[in-house]
């Protein structure tokens, strides 16, 4: 239940809360020992998750990296929620080339799973990294793609996520804002034609097609 309400807390912006009912469930599940190896993993994982949230990245780092380790062997989409997590991290920390290559291991997996749900989420990852690097149209193209799928599987993007993806990039212009300033940015340095027939472009990608993209560079 901790567990479970520490998540909540961190949808809804309760940070304060959220590290309490993380912390909660860590004690328990760590006094359990083996028999609480998998919950244990769960909880390290939505506890780094927090963390990046709220811009801690050397401790998201740390206990993705636990997660992880307990995780060896486990189910390919948990392996993959914390690469995702571990990618967000590094894109944040400027550490490009790693975010890439988890991103792409992530989606390789999603792919293998047929998992759509979570496609967007490293769409969005690799549009911000193309962001970074000024590959505006790619980035258009994946924010399209991303918000097409988003609106076909009904999972918006957490709000309380967007402040945080905008920290990560010295365009943001305050706290409150998310993808919109990456967005203007670009339509600003590639004009309005261009920009629109890019969003087009990913709007009309299957989830599948887009993923064939995101890889392909």
């Amino acid at each position: 239940m901790s567990h479970h309400l520490g998540w909540l807390n961190t949808a809804i912006g309760n940070f304060v809360a959220a590290h309490a009912c993380h912390a909660q469930a860590l004690e328990i599940r760590q006094a359990l020992g083996v028999a609480a190896r998998r919950d244990l993993a769960e909880t390290l994982t939505y506890l780094g998750l927090l963390e990046w949230t709220q811009g801690d990245y050397a401790a998201a780092r740390a206990h993705q990296n636990q997660a992880l380790d307990l995780k060896r062997g486990a189910e390919p989409w948990g392996i993959a929620f914390s690469q995702w997590n571990l990618a967000n991290v590094a894109l944040a920390e400027g550490h490009l080339e790693e975010a890439r290559r988890l991103y792409r291991d992530v989606l390789m997996t999603l792919r293998e799973q047929r998992d759509r749900w979570g496609t967007p989420s490293v769409l969005e990852g690799l549009a911000y990294l193309a962001v970074v690097e000024a590959h505006w149209q790619r980035a258009v193209v994946l924010f399209g793609a991303a918000q097409s799928i988003r609106e076909l599987t009904v999972s918006p993007l957490p709000p309380v996520w967007r402040p945080n993806r905008a920290r990560a990039h010295p365009l943001e212009s305050g706290p409150s804002r998310g993808q919109g300033v990456f967005l203007a940015a670009a339509r600003g340095s590639l004009g309005d034609g261009v920009f629109e027939k890019a969003w087009a472009e990913g709007e009309a990608l299957s989830s599948e097609d887009a993923v064939d993209f995101a890889l392909a560079a």
